[in-house]
């Protein structure tokens, strides 16, 4: 589930409409919008923010920070989906092409 649809469901919860929530946000509807659609990402800070506005709290159970982790995070948060969906695509051909590898070996 990407940000967006956390904020949608946070949003439609407490029975906010996309213009409620962007008012409490301090940002434009269309942001709001184009955040639940999946159009753009909104940042991992932007969704636990709107969470909160929408007057929810995001249980997050976090042993460790990582920062490098988070900013991998953000990163990717911030792709289009056609980019992340390119980068999916890329990850599953490099994990077959290991798994073929590693069949050859041990065949």
């Amino acid at each position: 589930m990407h940000g967006g649809l956390l904020i949608k469901e946070a949003r439609k919860r407490q029975g906010l409409s996309q213009a409620a929530l962007a008012e409490r946000l301090g940002t434009p509807q269309s942001t709001v919008a184009r955040w639940e659609r999946g159009t753009i990402a909104p940042s991992f800070e932007n969704v636990i923010r709107a969470i909160r506005a929408s007057g929810l709290e995001l249980a997050i159970d976090v042993v460790d920070r990582d920062p490098q982790l988070e900013r991998l995070l953000d990163a990717h948060l911030e792709l289009t989906p056609a980019e992340r969906l390119a980068q999916n695509s890329y990850m599953v051909d490099l994990i077959e092409d290991v798994r073929r590898r590693r069949a050859v070996v041990h065949g």
